[in-house]
């Protein structure tokens, strides 16, 4: 099945931050994680794909120095707006090629935004990067969805996904066709957000995400001057496995 392309593929869906933070604003579940590990690595703290800030503004209350990148510009100023006096930057970059003087003692990237990197290349710029800005003995904490065959067939038929509640009050029905490329390992996903109740359209947009597996994640990263330092199969520290929900991976810098 065939469907046209819509405009910024692959920053279209970010384009909405107000939007973006009904649907997914959620600290839960991957929020009391890194929390805990920025607690056992302290700062300064580099959150990579930083979004609205889900992560990195209750890091920042807490205490520590965050910077936060993404590349989304909409993104970026609702994070600012929505931060106030807390200790942040926000650096609008491209995280596979961005360059700060710091270095830092612990990056994240929350979100499954590590899917986004499509290709082998697109990975390793981005390990690099992290490599070259993290202190001795720094850590990489990042997470990405387990390519599970359920979750890879796709629905080539419109789906219903879930619902949220919008700025304005209004209840919006999600539904997505996605189309699973096995050679490239990337799901095309166009999604489409409809009033309740009426279907009436709200915004469509797309992403396409690249599912990579638990030995590849470890591969890249050895690549990149990383050691393994922990991988498991969801935030609660369950057992990386094939058959996991997600890969979380924390990695040390080796130096």
């Amino acid at each position: 099945m065939t469907v046209a392309a819509t405009p910024d593929d692959n920053l279209s869906e970010f384009q909405s931050p107000e939007e973006y933070d009904c649907e997914f604003g959620e600290y839960e579940p991957e929020g009391p994680f890194y929390e805990a590990l920025a607690e056992r690595t302290g700062g300064p703290i580099l959150d990579l794909a930083c979004g609205t800030g889900r992560i990195a503004i209750p890091l920042a209350k807490r205490g520590f120095a965050v910077t936060g990148v993404d590349l989304a510009a909409p993104m970026l100023a609702h994070a600012r707006r929505k931060s106030g006096t807390a200790p942040l930057r926000w650096v609008e970059a491209d995280c596979r090629s961005f360059a700060l003087k710091d270095r830092f003692a612990l990056a994240l990237m929350s979100g499954n935004a590590f899917q986004a990197y499509l290709a082998d290349a697109d990975q390793q710029a981005l390990a690099r990067q992290v490599h070259r800005h993290l202190a001795p003995g720094g850590r990489f904490a990042f997470e990405t969805r387990n390519p599970r065959p359920a979750d890879l067939a796709g629905y080539e038929a419109e789906t219903y996904w879930h619902s949220y509640t919008d700025p304005a009050g209004r209840r919006i029905d999600v539904s997505l066709i996605e189309i699973y490329d096995p050679a490239a390992a990337v799901l095309d996903c166009h999604v489409f957000r409809r009033t309740a109740g009426t279907g009436d359209p709200v915004r469509r947009t797309r992403i396409r995400i690249r599912y990579t597996d638990r030995h590849h994640v470890v591969a890249l990263l050895r690549d990149a001057g990383f050691a393994i330092e922990a991988q498991y199969g969801d935030f609660d520290r369950s057992p990386a496995s094939d058959d996991a929900p997600r890969i979380v991976t924390i990695a040390r810098r080796r130096d």
